[in-house]
């Protein structure tokens, strides 16, 4: 990393994207981790897309069959895969995601000491405070769960609107249509709130509380720039909410949705990379000036 990227007072937030995209691919160590993580994701996407056929339908028959025993068969199988791949997303997201962007921190924070790229020591370095890594991760998909249900009750709400034409109509379908988009929206108020928590954690090696303390503090005095990091990167995932929309509506054989699937999965690996790298460059600067 530039050493003068930390010295920099007054960053903005388009120029901080713009220095992080290009910090991780001047030095591709930083995707290293996200890669990881994309990795485990599309083996459980390839292991769930088999679960229908034998010996995988052993353990997933009885647990399906209790949803439908349709879904056990083409084409419903892939209708129900996405549903199904969100409890691994959870899993992924809570116990091994947060993981891997600890190691991306730490790679930034060897980079920025102008020190040698030892993987090994940041694997150890976000292994030490793992415990706190996942406690991070558990409040705040909590909090997105809370937010996701209230997005629920809404579209219950709009279902008992019994209009079939005009402006109750028009408001029925945009609240069904938008819920996803309202979904998106939610995740990134999430995310900004615990932006810093992650570097925190791993650059001073401290405890999820006070790491909270500490990014909140930060987070009052940055909320604008902290909001855009994460929106702007995160609106390159709207066009696969987009493509999820148009498959809903049968157009496409249901295979497709492995591909948009896979397509989010990869777009992940760069929305992550720039909103981490940008929150830990961007610690490091206040960092510096404190």
């Amino acid at each position: 990393m530039k050493k003068n990227i930390v010295t920099k007072p007054n960053i903005g937030a388009v120029a901080l994207l713009k220095e992080s995209i290009t910090v991780f691919f001047e030095h591709k160590e930083i995707l290293f981790p996200f890669c990881i993580t994309a990795f485990i994701q599309l083996l459980f996407l390839e292991i769930l897309y088999f679960y229908p056929r034998y010996p995988l339908n052993i353990f997933f028959g009885p647990l399906i069959r209790r949803k439908s025993e349709l879904y056990m068969h083409y084409p419903f199988n892939f209708i129900y895969l996405p549903e199904l791949y969100q409890y691994v997303q959870i899993f992924v997201y809570i116990f091994i995601s947060v993981y891997f962007v600890g190691v991306a921190v730490s790679i930034i924070q060897s980079i920025n000491r102008g020190e040698k790229i030892q993987i090994k020591q940041a694997f150890q370095r976000a292994s030490s405070v793992y415990v706190h890594l996942v406690l991070n991760s558990l409040l705040a998909f909590g909090l997105v769960m809370w937010l996701f249900r209230l997005t629920k009750l809404l579209i219950l709400r709009a279902m008992q609107i019994r209009s079939t034409t005009g402006i109750f109509f028009i408001l029925k379908k945009s609240v069904i249509l938008g819920a996803p988009y309202l979904n998106l929206i939610f995740s990134i108020l999430v995310t900004v709130l615990f932006l810093y928590v992650i570097p925190i954690i791993i650059i001073e090696q401290k405890k999820i509380f006070s790491a909270l303390y500490i990014n909140f503090k930060l987070l009052f005095r940055s909320l604008r720039l902290s909001f855009v990091v994460v929106l702007m990167p995160t609106l390159i995932y709207v066009p696969v909410l987009m493509l999820r929309g148009i498959l809903d509506s049968g157009i496409f054989p249901p295979e497709m949705r492995v591909i948009i699937m896979v397509l989010g999965i990869m777009l992940t690996i760069f929305i992550d990379a720039t909103i981490y790298t940008s929150s830990t460059i961007f610690y490091l600067i206040n960092k510096e000036k404190s």
